[in-house]
């Protein structure tokens, strides 16, 4: 039996919703209200229910046991929870996960919910803060997924020199020749390098642990396009809180790491007088698009592609204001 995982159906082309400016028009909310409709994939694409559960809940199961119970891959995340909304992580995660505060030049800059077993992340959490491009910086790894008894190595390390036996960290997480014959597929970040504030902060964006295998045309297309206008959908923010994360699909890049079938991503903005707005969109990481929808939207399509009920991505406390309008538009007939 195939794992029904609902795709959006849109009544526009979603490149038209991105582009604007300030206010939405009233037409554009319609495609809005349409977004997440359940729909099968093809059956080529679509993972086994069998293989999801294993996915979510056995390997990653396995891989707990390499787990320290203490250092920089913990056991929750309560050293880093200031880029949770609210100190809270998301329910979404896999049972006995590697949890990472990622921590570089005495700073913790982001946190990634990691998968050793697939070897991509999750999801990244941080706060949105931009300050233009920054210079690219090299990889870097991290020595306590495949260190886990090295307690005192807190920060990412450069992967040219961190000294670690290729095999181990090889068996720990994805390298730089995992993806160095691709030409399907870019480093992906999920945390941007233009989101970050400082130069520390955005080469710390430079680990593989924040990195996924996404469709080249996406990753320098719409989905750059996407990161670049969340400048407009900040707009009287005070803070925003931001999840970027993979639904894993059942393809291996190099026969290791897995190429997730969607990317999605959810902001919670703060404005200054502690109102606050939610927005959310997901990508199949085939095509060069950008669907828009709500959180509540991201969470049911999340909810049906992983089997679970109750997903919650910001602790049921960015609801009150979703993509303006989005909440009461009914769709067209």
């Amino acid at each position: 039996m195939a794992l029904i995982c609902p795709w959006p159906n849109p009544i526009s082309r979603p490149s038209k919703v991105l582009r604007g400016k300030g206010r939405i028009a009233k037409s554009q909310l319609y495609h809005y209200a349409s977004l997440f409709q359940a729909r099968r994939f093809p059956l080529k694409d679509q993972p086994t229910k069998r293989a999801a559960m294993w996915r979510l809940w056995i390997l990653p199961l396995a891989a707990s046991f390499l787990l320290p119970a203490t250092g920089e891959v913990v056991n929750s995340f309560s050293s880093c929870n200031q880029f949770f909304l609210g100190g809270n992580p998301p329910n979404l995660r896999p049972m006995n996960p590697a949890r990472i505060c990622q921590f570089y030049r005495g700073k913790y800059r982001f946190a990634t919910m990691y998968n050793i077993s697939g070897r991509i992340p999750l999801f990244s959490a941080y706060k949105y803060q931009p300050d233009g491009m920054g210079r690219r910086n090299d990889w870097k790894i991290e020595p306590q997924l495949a260190l886990p008894g090295e307690r005192t190595r807190r920060s990412m390390e450069l992967e040219k020199t961190c000294k670690i036996d290729l095999k181990l960290l090889e068996k720990s997480q994805a390298v730089s020749k995992d993806y160095k014959q691709s030409t399907m597929y870019d480093k992906g970040h999920l945390l941007p390098v233009s989101h970050q504030p400082d130069q520390d902060s955005k080469a710390a964006t430079f680990t593989l642990t924040n990195i996924v295998p996404q469709f080249y045309q996406l990753n320098r297309g719409k989905w750059a396009e996407y990161e670049r206008n969340m400048k407009t959908y900040t707009t009287g923010c005070r803070e925003t809180y931001v999840l970027v994360g993979v639904v894993a699909g059942d393809k291996l890049l190099n026969k290791r790491v897995t190429i997730p079938s969607h990317i999605w991503a959810a902001a919670c903005c703060v404005s200054q007088d502690n109102q606050r707005r939610s927005w959310a969109v997901v990508v199949r990481n085939s095509e060069n698009e950008v669907y828009p929808g709500t959180l509540r939207q991201l969470e049911t399509f999340l909810g049906k592609c992983y089997g679970k009920k109750n997903i919650n991505l910001f602790n049921g406390a960015c609801y009150s204001r979703d993509i303006p309008g989005a909440n009461t538009i009914r769709r067209q007939t």
